[in-house]
């Protein structure tokens, strides 16, 4: 497989950070969606966590 290197990446809605290769978390949600549903990949990577802080201030989920 072969994986991109993220660093940081805005992808639609979410935000990403890579945690190891081919692997990465979602850093942050920007979107305005009341339901949302998490991708399993992103540009071929895994996404195995979801930030601590991805929905905080998010008043709307």
């Amino acid at each position: 497989m072969n994986c991109l290197d993220l660093k940081d990446e805005h992808s639609c809605e979410f935000y990403y950070k890579n945690i190891i290769r081919c692997q990465i978390l979602i850093d942050k949600y920007n979107g305005i969606s009341k339901q949302i549903n998490i991708p399993e990949k992103n540009s071929g990577q895994e996404i195995v966590v979801i930030g601590e802080k991805a929905f905080q201030n998010n008043l709307i989920i």
